[in-house]
């Protein structure tokens, strides 16, 4: 859309948005005077290093397929340097009637640490393999932890429980040819112009012990916790009742929940649990204790310390419990862009794949397969860390069927220049 009718149709939207605010309680009205964080900007492209060889940073590689680190080149396009806020997209609503899938399915998945203990105590399905996600009914955008939870007074937080096609649809409609971008965009913009650092600013996390993202840091003392990833490190420190002697252990799954997670094969993602099982070994402060398990115990051993480790709450170090505002902390790298990493996991055009068709000496503009089953996912969420998932980077990915949704899932648009 041309910029002058773009502000033109504002006005009408504004109206009809104000509309819309008077008359649900989750909306105020103070948009207009907001600065618009929707401009795209011009990146120029050119060669970069995409993915990553190290391992120590890419802890869940297997299955995360971030490797290897391979010389990519993309040509000039255009990205937003936030993620799409609540604001936004609520212009987008009043403006189309556009209904989310979350809506359209009328439930969606929220974090259990920012849920009331009301929802907490009444929902009835968890996820398998990780139980802090619980199945909420009337979770969407607008109550992105369930029905008792507004977006009122996060108006320039990311807009979140946003699947792929919600992403799509909004980015068609803001924007002339708008899309989403490619990985390879996305990570292009994330890096920066730094090749090779861990994070789009460098390799510290918090440089001179400022915060440079939205990450979860645990109220359990940091003496107490371990300094590897809870999984696939070989060790896991796990917590249950005080025995006789003080030390404290973890009770082993059933053979019947080790028997019902095997049959489920490889890809237990969409799998669900009664939450009461999910949460029976969950409660009180932990005390770690190292220990070593074998197969299907060490699986569930990590699975239980990580619901204890989001169950102790978060220290609100970096300033924020759930999602921080799209333009806080500042530019990330030197391409002035916002929160890539940390916040919420932002959507690409890319299906997913962990088997990368790599050109040398260089693969140019690659957009991944033609079709599949899921979408990928880039930079991590407000729920990452060391410990739990470390894909807080720009290289770090996951992919979830398109039409999944979560009060950590965003994103930002791109264009053709």
């Amino acid at each position: 859309m041309h910029h002058r009718a773009f502000l033109a149709a504002a006005a009408g939207v504004a109206l009809l948005l104000c509309s819309l605010c008077n008359a649900d309680k989750d909306f105020g009205c103070d948009f207009e005077e907001e600065e618009d964080l929707e401009d795209l900007v011009l990146l120029q492209g050119g060669e970069f290093v995409m993915g990553t060889n190290d391992t120590g940073e890419a802890l869940f590689d297997d299955v995360d397929g971030e490797s290897p680190a391979r010389v990519t080149f993309v040509s000039p396009f255009k990205i937003s340097r936030f993620a799409v806020s609540n604001s936004e997209f609520a212009k987008f609503v009043a403006a189309t009637g556009y209904k989310t899938v979350a809506e359209e399915f009328g439930w969606s998945f929220a974090f259990e640490d920012l849920m009331s203990d009301k929802l907490k105590t009444s929902c009835e399905e968890a996820s398998l393999f990780s139980p802090w996600w619980v199945k909420v009914s009337g979770a969407d955008w607008r109550h992105p932890q369930g029905p008792d939870s507004s977006i009122k007074t996060k108006m320039d937080h990311p807009v979140t429980q946003m699947s792929y096609l919600d992403a799509q649809a909004y980015c068609h409609w803001r924007h002339k040819d708008g899309r989403l971008p490619t990985e390879a965009e996305w990570e292009f913009a994330a890096r920066g112009g730094k090749p090779n650092s861990v994070f789009p600013w460098g390799d510290d996390i918090a440089p001179d012990g400022k915060h440079r993202m939205n990450v979860w840091q645990s109220s359990i003392p940091k003496e107490a916790l371990p300094t590897k990833n809870f999984y696939l490190n070989g060790e896991y420190y796990i917590v249950g009742d005080p025995t006789a002697d003080g030390q404290f252990i973890l009770s082993p799954p059933s053979p019947q929940k080790e028997q019902f997670m095997r049959s489920l094969g490889e890809d237990h993602s969409e799998s669900l649990v009664p939450t009461h099982q999910a949460q029976e070994q969950v409660g009180g402060l932990p005390i770690p204790v190292r220990v070593e398990l074998e197969g299907m115990e060490k699986v569930m051993a990590s699975i239980t310390v990580t619901h204890v480790f989001y169950s102790a709450g978060n220290s609100l170090e970096d300033g924020f419990e759930g999602t921080a505002p799209v333009n806080e902390y500042g530019p990330q790298n030197d391409y002035g862009m916002y929160n890539m990493v940390g916040n919420v996991w932002e959507w690409v055009a890319d299906w997913w794949t962990t088997h990368h068709n790599v050109s040398f000496p260089v693969t140019v503009n690659p957009k991944g397969p033609s079709t599949g089953e899921k979408r990928v996912l880039k930079g991590g969420s407000f729920i990452c860390n060391w410990l739990t998932c470390p894909r807080m980077r720009p290289s770090g990915r996951k992919g979830l069927p398109e039409d999944s949704g979560s009060d950590s899932l965003g994103f930002r648009c791109a264009a053709d220049p």
